[in-house]
C-alpha cells in the first residue's frame, strides 16, 4: 500500500455520494493475464473501495475508466482526506525477475474527485481552518497597535493549503468597509475589546469567563485562543477571533496545532504552559446543498501532483511481491 496522501474538501452535505474517477493505464502483461483475480484497492479515510480490475471499461485506446462511488460521510471523516493505494492478487512467475516493466498499473494525472455538494449556511468548526479562509481571507488588526508583521507571515503560511499560496487582506480595523464584510471570511486578530465593529457580537463570542467555565475551559490559564462561528455578515463566510493574552504573540506552533483540529469545535485556547485544549464540541447543522460538478482546480492539481508518484508506487510493491511469492512448480 501506498504512503497516505492528503486533500483539503470542504464541508458536504451527509449521506450524499461522490465520485472518484479513475483514469488508468496498465502494461500489456498485466492484460494479458487478467485471468488473475487482481484488484485495485483505494482507501478513503481508513475505508476501503475495490476495484476489479479485470472489468474495466476502456474508455479509449489504451486508457481504461474507472468511477469508484464514496460516501460523503467518508470524506467528513476528517479536514483531509487520506487516499491510499494497493494492488493485490499478484503471484509473478519469474522471481528472480529484476525488471518491474513487465507489471504495472498507472494512475493517469486527469483523474478527478466529483463532490455532490457542499453546505449552503455551514456551520464552522474549527475543522474548518484554513480550508475556510485561503482562497479569500480578511486579516483584521486594531487600530492604534504596532502590526507584528512576523506573526503575519506566520499566519499567512497557516494558510496555505494544498500547496497554494493563500490570498489575504490585512488591513487596520477603521479601514473595514461594509463590503469587506460581506466578500470575506474574516479573521481578527487581537483582544476582543479592541474591535469597535465586534461590540454589537460579543454576545455571539466566546470571550468571559463564564463563557470559558461553559466551554470547561480554566480562564485564568489561557495565554491565547481561537474561536470561529458563521460570520455575523455574511452566513456563507466564517469569522474567527484569534485572542492574545496580555503581552503575548501568536505562537507559530499554535497555528499548527489550530490546522490538525479534528473535531467539530469552535473554540481552543493554549495555557500559559503550551497545552491546547479544546472546548466542547457543537452539532454541525445540515442545509440545502449547492451543486458543485468537481473539485476546484487547486484539488485538480493536487491529484496531478500525486499520481504520477502513485504509478512509481506500485511498481515497487510489484517488485517486492514478486521476491515475496517463490515459482510454483507443476509435478507432472
Amino acid at each position: 500500500m501506498t504512503s497516505p496522501y492528503y486533500v483539503a474538501l470542504p464541508q458536504l452535505q451527509p449521506d450524499k455520494e461522490a465520485a472518484l474517477k479513475l483514469l488508468l493505464k496498465k502494461s500489456a502483461t498485466l492484460s494479458e493475464e487478467m485471468e488473475r483475480e487482481t484488484e485495485l484497492i483505494v482507501t478513503i479515510n481508513n475505508v476501503p473501495h475495490a476495484v476489479d480490475l479485470q472489468k474495466l471499461t476502456e474508455a479509449s485506446t489504451g486508457i481504461y475508466e474507472v468511477t469508484i462511488p464514496v460516501s460523503t460521510n467518508t470524506l467528513n471523516k476528517s479536514k483531509l482526506a487520506a487516499i491510499q493505494f494497493e494492488v493485490t492478487g499478484f503471484q509473478l512467475e519469474e522471481p528472480c525477475e529484476t525488471t518491474n516493466e513487465r507489471y504495472w498499473l498507472y494512475i493517469d494525472s486527469a483523474s478527478t474527485l466529483s463532490i455532490p455538494s457542499e453546505l449552503a449556511s455551514p456551520t464552522f468548526t474549527l475543522m474548518d481552518f484554513p480550508r475556510a479562509f485561503y482562497k479569500n481571507a480578511l486579516i483584521v488588526v486594531p487600530n492604534n497597535k504596532e502590526t507584528n508583521f512576523g506573526e503575519m507571515v506566520q499566519l499567512y503560511k497557516s494558510l496555505m493549503m494544498n500547496g497554494q499560496p493563500a490570498k489575504i487582506k490585512l488591513i487596520q480595523e477603521q479601514e473595514i468597509s461594509e463590503e469587506n464584510l460581506q466578500s470575506y471570511a474574516v479573521i481578527y486578530v487581537g483582544a476582543l475589546a479592541d474591535f469597535s465593529t465586534l461590540t454589537a457580537h460579543t454576545n455571539s463570542i466566546v470571550h468571559t469567563e463564564e463563557d470559558f467555565s461553559n466551554q470547561g475551559l480554566l480562564y485564568g490559564a489561557m495565554s491565547q485562543y481561537a474561536f470561529i462561528t458563521r460570520s455575523f455578515w455574511q452566513e456563507n463566510q466564517p469569522f474567527m477571533l484569534l485572542q492574545l493574552a496580555e503581552a503575548a504573540s501568536i505562537k507559530p506552533h499554535f497555528l499548527e496545532q489550530l490546522r490538525q483540529v479534528n473535531q467539530p469545535i469552535n473554540t481552543v485556547m493554549l495555557t500559559k504552559e503550551g497545552q491546547l485544549i479544546a472546548g466542547k464540541q457543537v452539532q454541525v447543522m445540515e442545509g440545502k446543498g449547492k451543486e458543485v460538478e468537481n473539485l476546484s482546480w487547486q484539488i485538480i492539481m493536487f491529484f496531478a501532483l500525486f499520481m504520477a508518484l502513485i504509478a512509481v508506487i506500485i511498481y515497487i510493491l510489484l517488485r517486492r511481491r514478486k521476491k515475496r511469492y517463490p515459482i510454483e512448480e507443476n509435478n507432472e
